[in-house]
């Protein structure tokens, strides 16, 4: 989201009561963008069109949720202002960016200007002292993943909430959340909490329906409950619905709640026949949802133009908005397909899209990594067969485990992931850039739940991703799906 480099906003005038704090705060305001003239600001409050050419900013913003990321050839931004935690907050918006199946928590964006009080928060003057200095960000390639509450200078914008999937809201939904229900098949269905068991399936569009014929890979049966007396998927995936014998259908039911074991383990799913209400208790180990989704485009609703569902318009066969400057890509956008191949496809139309915007502009400024130094290690010869050093930070597979478990003093952190799992390729190379920050104090494994099954039954792993700490032979925490990299950040430092 783009904005015209101005002075201290109306909204910030009517926060600040007096008019030497108005002089103050134009004068904070003029300082921190004097440091890079021209370019716009990131913000909530308002998307505009870019009309300065300064060669100084960042060439595209991405603002990202999808798989389309790692499409993106372009993904910088510029110094933050400020930053602000949301973990305190009444409530998160039920439009977060952040899909509930798999991702971190919801996070808000808005102009922070400085200590001022915004959105009922008390004054914070001490965070000016926390952030990080202008200095200590000028080198660095960040992410909105670590990014919260901040304003950020970019030339061009390309916006990659994405869509996250719909609940039932059931009454025990949050209890058996990612430990029986969860809305994503692909995510999870290869766990071994669901391997050989009954499963079942809310939804009668195409998305329920292929999650359904999917889950028959793992499962030893699937029942498909559908609302309605038909299914509106596709004449084709209904076809495949009724000729795998492996998939029973349900028409005419809702769900009413989850039934657990004496155990606290999920054991059924409550249902209701719609035309007799009659109630009655289905036997299923796992329920997945399959009943559509929602764009995070709530940030964006009065800035740029949306339809009536809330995803954003893009000119045809192109990622522009109705805002010159700002691209959308991925699932925000596609109301139609919402494939990973889609969204990748669209998030690399996105980065050509801004390279000639950008380059129409006069604005294109090139950045290169550097070379990064190839520092090889002898190997220990117990190990060369396996292939394995300990010398190493990164490790793959069951072999390194154990012996990083027993012979390692370093804190040792486990990545479990499938091969079906987008999410887990999301989370990947935010956990790597962590890793390599502590790579004198941690071990990394990875842990394909495929390939070694086993390793996953005995940690009792609910789905993927999922990260596990050890130190010591004693496991100090679990974090399941995709945090924030500064949760993960926090928990090596403390415990390096």
């Amino acid at each position: 989201m783009a904005l015209r480099k101005r002075k201290a906003t109306t909204a910030t005038r009517r926060r600040i009561s007096t008019q030497r704090q108005i002089e103050e705060e134009n004068t904070r305001l003029e300082k921190s963008i004097e440091e890079d003239r021209g370019g716009t600001y990131v913000s909530t409050t308002n998307v505009d069109a870019l009309d300065d050419k300064s060669k100084s900013k960042e060439n595209v913003e991405c603002e990202d949720r999808g798989v389309e990321d790692e499409q993106r050839t372009k993904h910088r931004h510029n110094i933050p202002i400020l930053e602000e935690e949301t973990s305190h907050t009444a409530e998160s918006s039920p439009n977060s960016p952040l899909p509930d199946t798999s991702f971190v928590k919801p996070i808000r964006y808005s102009n922070y200007n400085f200590e001022t009080t915004i959105i009922g928060w008390n004054q914070r003057p001490d965070m000016l002292t926390d952030f990080p200095t202008f200095q200590e960000l000028q080198h660095t390639k960040a992410s909105l993943n670590d990014l919260r509450m901040t304003q950020i200078k970019c030339h061009s914008l390309i916006i990659a909430t994405g869509a996250r999937a719909q609940r039932l809201r059931l009454p025990r939904e949050d209890e058996f959340w990612s430990r029986g229900i969860s809305a994503c098949a692909i995510c999870d269905g290869a766990s071994p909490l669901f391997k050989g068991q009954v499963l079942a399936v809310v939804g009668g569009g195409d998305t329920a329906t292929e999650e359904a014929i999917y889950l028959t890979k793992y499962a030893s049966h699937v029942h498909l409950l559908v609302r309605r007396d038909q299914l509106r998927a596709s004449k084709a995936m209904q076809d495949r619905v009724f000729n795998n014998p492996n998939i029973t259908v349900h028409f005419n039911t809702e769900i009413v709640d989850v039934v657990s074991n004496s155990k606290g383990q999920m054991s059924g799913i409550l249902i209701r026949t719609v035309d007799t209400g009659e109630e009655s208790v289905l036997e299923a180990k796992g329920l997945f949802y399959g009943i559509g989704h929602s764009p995070n485009s709530k940030l964006l609703e009065g800035q740029v133009e949306l339809d009536s569902a809330g995803y954003i318009l893009v000119k045809e066969s192109t990622a522009k908005t109705s805002v010159e400057g700002v691209f959308a890509a991925g699932d925000v956008q596609d109301h139609e397909w919402r494939q990973a191949v889609t969204a990748a496809g669209s998030g690399c139309l996105a980065a050509l899209s801004v390279e000639r915007y950008l380059t129409s502009k006069n604005l294109l400024v090139e950045f290169h990594q550097p070379q990064a130094e190839d520092n090889k290690k002898e190997l220990k010869e117990k190990d060369v067969q396996e292939g394995f050093d300990i010398t190493y930070v990164k490790h793959k597979g069951q072999y390194a485990l154990r012996k990083l478990y027993h012979e390692s003093p370093r804190l040792l952190c486990v990545l479990y992931t499938s091969p079906s799992c987008g999410p887990c390729r999301t989370l990947k190379p935010i956990l790597s850039k962590v890793i390599d920050e502590f790579d004198q104090h941690v071990h990394f494994v990875e842990i394909d739940i495929t390939e070694d099954p086993e390793i996953a039954e005995a940690a009792e792993i609910m789905g993927t991703p999922c990260v596990q700490f050890f130190k010591n032979k004693e496991m100090l925490r679990t974090i399941s799906g995709v945090k924030m990299k500064r949760e993960y950040r926090e928990l090596i430092g403390a415990n390096k």
